[in-house]
C-alpha cells in the first residue's frame, strides 16, 4: 500500500466522517438530533427531528461524501482494489465519525454513495430493491438490509470476484448488518416502527 492511496483512505475517512445530519438539524431547528428518535444522525431520524427539507438535505450530502472521493479514486487506479479501499473507507468513516467519538450513521446512504461512483447501473438495482422492499414491508431497516444484500450478489458478478471486490462486497454487508443489528431484533420482536408510524 502506497503512502498516497494511505493519505487518499484517511481523507476519505475524515470526509465521511462529516456528521451532516447533526449539524443540519442544529443550524435549522437548533435541536440535537442524537436526543431525538432512534438518536441517528442519518437522513431518516434527521426526517423525524427537522422535517423533509433538512432530511433532503443531508441524504444529499451523505451521499456526496462519499460518492466524490470514490469517483476521484476511479480516475487515478480505475476500480482496482484501491478504489475499492477507498470507498470502504468512507462507509466506515459515517458509520465511526472521528468528529463524534467515533459513533455516527448506519452507513446506508454512504453506501449508495460510493455505488454510484463505482457501477450506476447497480446502484439503480440497489435503489429500485430499497425503494420496493420499503413499500412491501414498510420497514427502511429492511429496505437497507436487501439493497446491501443486493450489492454483495450483483457486484462480484458485474466486476469479476477480484481480492478488492469481495473486499469491499463482503465489509459493506457486514457493517451495514451490524449497524442494523437493533433494528432486526426489534423486527423479529415486532416493536420495529414501521415507516409513517411515530416511535413508541
Amino acid at each position: 500500500m502506497t503512502v498516497g492511496l494511505i493519505v487518499f483512505i484517511v481523507v476519505a475517512f475524515l470526509i465521511s466522517g462529516i456528521p451532516f445530519g447533526l449539524i443540519l438539524t442544529r443550524a435549522f431547528k437548533h435541536k440535537d438530533v442524537r436526543t431525538i428518535g432512534s438518536g441517528n444522525i442519518g437522513a431518516t431520524n434527521v426526517l423525524r427531528a427537522a422535517g423533509p427539507k433538512v432530511a433532503g438535505m443531508t441524504l444529499i450530502l451523505d451521499v456526496s461524501k462519499s460518492f466524490l472521493p470514490v469517483l476521484l479514486a476511479h480516475h487515478f487506479w480505475a476500480l482496482g482494489t484501491q478504489t475499492y479501499l477507498v470507498a470502504l473507507a468512507s462507509i466506515l468513516g459515517h458509520i465511526f465519525s472521528p468528529y463524534l467519538k467515533f459513533k455516527g450513521g448506519k452507513g446506508v446512504a454512504t453506501l449508495f454513495g460510493t455505488i454510484l461512483a463505482i457501477d450506476y447501473h447497480l446502484f439503480l438495482i440497489a435503489l429500485i430493491v430499497f425503494v420496493l422492499s420499503i413499500v412491501i414491508t414498510k420497514y427502511v431497516s429492511v429496505g437497507s438490509l436487501l439493497a446491501s444484500l443486493s450489492i454483495l450478489i450483483y457486484l462480484p458478478i458485474a466486476r469479476n470476484a477480484s481480492s478488492g471486490v469481495l473486499i469491499f462486497a463482503v465489509s459493506q454487508i457486514l457493517a451495514i448488518t451490524i449497524r442494523h443489528r437493533s433494528n432486526i431484533a426489534r423486527i423479529l420482536g415486532g416493536v420495529e416502527p414501521k415507516i409513517g408510524k411515530a416511535k413508541a
